[in-house]
Formats: structure tokens, C-alpha cells, sequence
């Protein structure tokens, strides 16, 4: 997860959601953007009471304060945090699932963990019926995904060095980023991506 101190709430709520409907060992890693030691300590009295494993790593702000972001959007400024994950993940992690904060889990995933993405840089979903591939520079048809919910395949990520081109990407074409860190991730991600059922993520 990447949050600040606005979202440490509901990522508590999606948590417990995921907790609940999950049993298999679980490590929880929150990029943390200025979040306080009173939000740390309750997301960790959570996570313990589920025995389950939970590492913080905080990311200066001075990282995305440049980043694109209307007074109007609503997400923070936190949501670029994931373009960070490659970098940030203890060399150990090839694999880890991203998931927002406004998330509410309903059943076990451990079908969608377990997919086969090793010759592709993640699987998501669908931003239907949202069609911004055009928009990117892509054929209208193509598909576009959600990255609120998205299974990285980290150690592909970590190969391509795609942390500095999504820094590179965001300096050099800025004001075709509408949708934020989303726009970037599908921008230098298309074709390797594998669509999975947008039953995963439901509006």
C-alpha cells in the first residue's frame, strides 16, 4: 500500500477486509508518505492482532511534490508511492500485490496471487468502460487497466528499471498525465500486461 495520513484509516478498513478472507501467511509493506508515528502504531496493532507481519518504509516527500496533481483530484499525492515499489521492496520480494486503500475485500485471492505472470510486468484489470489507451498514444481498442488493484511481477519491474523511467516518463511528458501514477504504469507497460477478470475489481 502507499498512503499518508488521510488513508491510513481505510487502509486499516481493507486490511481487516483482507485479513478476514484470507489465512495464508501475509506480509504487509505501506509506503509511507509523512505518516505519523500514531497512524503507524495503529495500523501495527491491527496487522499484529492477525498475526500477521507488517514493514513500513518512508518515502521523503520532496520525491513527489513536483509530480502532477489539480487541487480538485482527489487522490494525494501518495498514489505515486507504487511507481516506487521496485526500488523499495527488500531484494528477496519478485511478487506482491498492490492494492488501494479504498478496497474492500469479499473473498480469498490466493487463486489471482498464484497466476503466472513471469513474461509479463503485472496483471490487472480492465478500466472499464473508461477508454484512455487513445489518449496515451495506443489504438482506442487496446486495453487500459486499474491500478488500484494490480499483481506486480517485482522482479520483471526490477530488470526493466522501471522506478527511473516512470521518473523520466513523467518529466518528459507531463501534461499528458491526466490520471496520475495510473497513466504511467499503462503508458510504459502496455503489451505486458496480462488482463485478468474484472470480476477482481469491482466497482
Amino acid at each position: 500500500c502507499g498512503i499518508d495520513d488521510q488513508y491510513y484509516q481505510h487502509c486499516g478498513a481493507m486490511l481487516t477486509s483482507l485479513f478476514e478472507y484470507n489465512m495464508d501467511e501475509i506480509t504487509v509493506y505501506i509506503l509511507s508518505l509523512e505518516l505519523s508515528e500514531r497512524s503507524k502504531h495503529l495500523l501495527k496493532e491491527l496487522v499484529n492482532s492477525y498475526q500477521k507481519r507488517i514493514y513500513f518504509i518512508d518515502i521523503p516527500s520532496e520525491l513527489v511534490l513536483n509530480f502532477p496533481m489539480k487541487s480538485t483530484d482527489y487522490p494525494s499525492l501518495a498514489t505515486y508511492l507504487r511507481l516506487f515499489i521496485p526500488q523499495l521492496l527488500p531484494v528477496e520480494v519478485e511478487k506482491a500485490l498492490y492494492v488501494d486503500s479504498d478496497i474492500i475485500f469479499k473473498k480469498d485471492i490466493s487463486v489471482l496471487y498464484d497466476s503466472d505472470i513471469t513474461n509479463y510486468a503485472l496483471a490487472g484489470m480492465e478500466d472499464a468502460p473508461n477508454k484512455h489507451a487513445l489518449r496515451l498514444g495506443f489504438p482506442e481498442s487496446d486495453l487500459y487497466f486499474n491500478a488500484g488493484f494490480i499483481l506486480l511481477n517485482i522482479k520483471y519491474l526490477r530488470n526493466i528499471d522501471f522506478t527511473n523511467k516512470a521518473m523520466e516518463y513523467i518529466r518528459d511528458y507531463r501534461e499528458k498525465i491526466i490520471l496520475h501514477d495510473q497513466d504511467v504504469l499503462n503508458a510504459l507497460l502496455h503489451g505486458k500486461v496480462l488482463f485478468v477478470s474484472i470480476k477482481w475489481n469491482m466497482l
